[in-house]
């Protein structure tokens, strides 16, 4: 995952830009969950382990945010959705690319919005890791990462750098 380098790829290019996509944490855990990856994301296999990928992310995400926030673009998966052509607007005035955003085709869908209210009787162990904070022994080195570029920033999913 890209997060855990952000801080080395923000110092390393200045005029770098960064999409961040958010999306509704029941929702995209879920389809992380049932998506069945050939390698890799083995925390994908538990609903628990998916919600502590999630907020480990969402929280590592924050992080990079608040150092370096006129360079991260906060997108909204949901609005993206529903407004393709507005969000390639916004997106392309952001990035500072020329050319017509109305032309970027987008084959997007509603339908995944609010997906995980199908399986809700059986999503309680994620809901219930969702709102368990994210343990300190994850997220401790991040202070100190800004100044290695983020080579601490690493939960037990992460590659090692």
């Amino acid at each position: 995952d890209h997060c855990w380098s952000l801080g080395l790829i923000l110092q390393a290019i200045p005029y770098a830009r960064i999409i961040y996509c958010r999306r509704n944490p029941m929702d995209c855990c879920l389809r992380n969950f049932i998506r069945w990856y050939s390698s890799g994301n083995s925390h994908s296999n538990d609903l628990a382990d998916t919600a502590l990928y999630f907020k480990t992310y969402r929280e590592i995400m924050e992080f990079w945010v608040e150092r370096f926030g006129n360079r991260i673009f906060r997108l909204r998966y949901e609005e993206m959705v529903r407004n393709p052509g507005e969000t390639a607007r916004t997106l392309f005035d952001f990035c500072g690319l020329d050319g017509d955003p109305d032309a970027v085709v987008a084959d997007f869908t509603t339908d995944d919005i609010g997906h995980w209210r199908n399986y809700e009787p059986y999503l309680t162990p994620l809901r219930d890791a969702l709102h368990r904070p994210v343990p300190a022994a994850i997220t401790e080195g991040w202070s100190s990462a800004e100044r290695r570029g983020g080579k601490e920033c690493r939960s037990r999913w992460s590659p090692q750098l």
